[in-house]
């Protein structure tokens, strides 16, 4: 039951992004310079996780999709413009591990992932950013049981979402505000 409430709110979740960037701006970063800013920004953060720099594509009615899974409690899904298969917007999802150090490991790797869609040098802002309000979310997360937390750099959102039962989903895309 667990695992199926799970899945459920991830597909939904993932619907939401799908659909709030359909008609989205589509930024000029193809899949190939966004993983390989995410392996610099993992490779700063000391991590042992990589990912490919061409990734399987999904072809979808109104966008096309991409995800991998850099272990079993880390991932990512990139939301492709249709015809040219450039990022439009990117979801992560950290599961919670058992074991508590991994789990502060991999929010740390998350940020590098979500910060990676801003471009080069992005640790430093998006990533020390993103870093600060997923610590405000999990201390949100410990009083509430549950916590969303987002903020607006050079034009676009970043946001985390922790809801109990169901883990830790990140995003980023454009600000169509």
């Amino acid at each position: 039951m667990k695992t199926l409430s799970i899945k459920f709110v991830t597909t939904l979740l993932f619907a939401s992004v799908v659909l709030g960037t359909a008609y989205a701006k589509t930024a000029d970063l193809t899949i190939k310079q966004f993983a390989e800013q995410v392996n610099a920004n993992l490779s700063k953060a000391e991590s042992d996780y990589e990912m490919p720099l061409e990734l399987k594509v999904t072809e979808g009615e109104v966008n096309n999709t991409a995800q991998y899974m850099f272990s079993d409690t880390l991932g990512v899904t990139l939301v492709l413009d249709k015809q040219t298969n450039n990022v439009k917007s990117i979801m992560t999802t950290v599961g919670v591990s058992s074991d508590g150090n991994e789990t502060l490991k991999d929010l740390m790797y998350n940020a590098a992932v979500i910060a990676a869609f801003d471009g080069k040098n992005a640790m430093k802002t998006v990533g020390g950013r993103y870093i600060k309000i997923t610590s405000q979310a999990v201390e949100e997360f410990g009083q509430k049981g549950s916590s969303e937390k987002k903020f607006i750099l050079n034009g676009k959102k970043y946001g985390i979402n922790m809801i109990k039962g169901v883990g830790i989903i990140g995003y980023a895309e454009p600000n169509t505000k």
